[in-house]
């Protein structure tokens, strides 16, 4: 609600004084709140889009406003260091899509090998953990991993060279809900833009 009295404000202030003392101040506040506001946007479209343990993506985003030689402006960024020092390196193919090639192999987790919250049972490389649990079988072109302790049991993972995923966007989205609340003429005048780590 406060957000939206600032823009009605901004355009109050443009009208009462029909001069452009002051403009650039007042233009940098406004830059500033709706950064914020675009932040809040952002953040809530990616927790309700991904299933997360840690938090780490939704701490990444962070709005700014754009620096005076930029010009006027808002930036929304994800993926650099969370306040807890992690890096998001995610991101970005969560904003964009793209393709995800394993090194040499992508192990995608099948029903078998997630918890009941979806998770995989093994996160960390079955090398590790895992020891010679499991044994590779090509079934019908596939490559799979079955459990060695189970003879005749489900596949528990499926191996590939990559992926493609698909965009899901949340920046953008939070981007072009602030643009539709700002008046027709500084719409013109401000430009947003999707910076950090993504």
């Amino acid at each position: 609600m406060a957000k939206s009295r600032t823009l009605e404000q901004f355009a109050d202030d443009m009208r009462k004084e029909g001069s452009a003392k002051g403009l650039p101040a007042r233009l940098r506040k406004l830059m500033g709140a709706l950064a914020l506001q675009a932040e809040g946007y952002a953040k809530v479209n990616a927790s309700r889009k991904f299933t997360s343990r840690t938090g780490n993506l939704v701490g990444s985003i962070a709005g700014s406003t754009l620096a005076e030689s930029e010009g006027i402006g808002l930036s929304l960024r994800a993926g650099g260091r969370t306040k807890y020092g992690a890096r998001v390196a995610y991101a970005g193919i969560h904003e964009f899509g793209g393709v995800i090639k394993g090194r040499p192999l992508l192990r995608i987790p099948l029903d078998a090998a997630k918890t009941a919250g979806g998770k995989d049972r093994f996160a960390s490389p079955l090398r590790e953990t895992a020891g010679d649990l499991f044994a590779l079988r090509e079934v019908g072109g596939k490559l799979l991993l079955f459990r060695t302790d189970e003879e005749d049991g489900p596949p528990w993972y499926i191996l590939k060279h990559s992926v493609k995923m698909p965009a899901r966007p949340y920046l953008r989205p939070a981007l072009t809900k602030v643009r539709k609340k700002m008046p027709t003429d500084l719409r013109k005048l401000v430009s947003t833009s999707i910076a950090g780590g993504v």
